[in-house]
C-alpha cells in the first residue's frame, strides 16, 4: 500500500481528510456564498460551480462537449497566446496536438530526454492534464499523472493549457484528499499568484504561469 510507504504523511493527510470533511458551516455569515450548499448538499452542477470559481480567479474557461473538437480548442488557444513552441509531457496524446500549424510541440520525455528547465521557460506554453479538479474553490490538482508531466511543466513557462474531463471534477477539498494517492507530491493550482511584499504594489504571477486556461471536456 502506498500508504505504508510513507506512515507519517499518510497519518499528516488523514488528518486534513478528517479535518475538511467536519469543516462544513452550518451558517453562512452575511453576504458570503454557501459554496458547500452549491457544489453538494443541494445536489448543484459542480462543472458550473467549477467553472464559475475559475472565472473568479481569472482564469479562462472553454468547454467542450464532443472529445473531436479538442484538437481544434487547444491549437486555436495556442495561436491566441501567438506561440512558437508548447511544451508537453512525454504521454499526452498526440490526437490532442494534431491540428496544430506553426507551433512546435516539445516533448519533455525523461529520463531518456528530458527538457532543461530554460527550454521549458523559453517554450512559452505548456498544455497537460491534471490529477482532478476541485470545484469550490476552482483548484487544479497535478500528481505527475498520465498526461501531466513534471511539475515544472505546470510551473515555468508564461502560459499554462490545461485539459480537464467533467468527471474529474469534484466537490470540495474533502473529496480530492480521499481520492488522491498521499505517495505522490501534488501541486495545487487555485488562480494566479500576487504579491505585495515590494513597497506595497500588487504584482502578479510572481510565482508560476502568468496565464492559465482550462479546458474542460465532456
Amino acid at each position: 500500500m502506498a500508504d505504508g510507504r510513507d506512515p507519517a504523511r499518510a497519518q499528516i493527510l488523514a488528518r486534513v481528510r478528517r479535518a475538511a470533511a467536519a469543516a462544513r458551516p452550518t451558517e453562512a455569515p452575511p453576504g458570503a456564498e454557501a459554496a458547500w450548499s452549491a457544489a453538494g448538499a443541494e445536489g448543484g452542477d459542480p462543472v458550473a460551480l467549477f467553472t464559475d470559481r475559475l472565472a473568479r480567479h481569472g482564469i479562462g474557461v472553454q468547454h467542450v462537449t464532443d472529445l473531436d473538437d479538442l484538437p481544434r480548442v487547444i491549437a486555436s488557444s495556442l495561436w491566441g497566446y501567438g506561440v512558437r513552441r508548447v511544451v508537453v509531457p512525454r504521454d499526452l496524446s498526440s490526437i490532442w496536438l494534431s491540428d496544430l500549424d506553426g507551433v512546435w510541440a516539445m516533448r519533455d520525455d525523461p529520463p531518456h530526454a528530458p527538457l532543461s528547465a530554460r527550454a521549458i521557460e523559453s517554450a512559452g506554453a505548456a498544455v497537460t492534464r491534471c490529477a482532478l479538479a476541485v470545484a469550490d474553490t476552482g483548484t487544479l490538482v497535478f500528481d505527475g499523472g498520465i498526461g501531466q508531466g513534471r511539475r515544472a511543466l505546470s510551473l515555468l513557462p508564461a502560459r499554462h493549457l490545461c485539459v480537464v474531463e467533467s468527471g474529474q471534477i469534484v466537490d470540495t477539498m474533502a473529496a480530492a484528499l480521499a481520492e488522491l494517492d498521499p505517495a505522490r507530491p501534488t501541486t495545487w493550482l487555485t488562480g494566479l499568484t500576487s504579491t505585495t511584499a515590494v513597497d506595497g504594489v500588487a504584482v502578479g504571477s510572481v510565482h508560476g504561469p502568468q496565464r492559465v486556461d482550462v479546458v474542460i471536456v465532456g
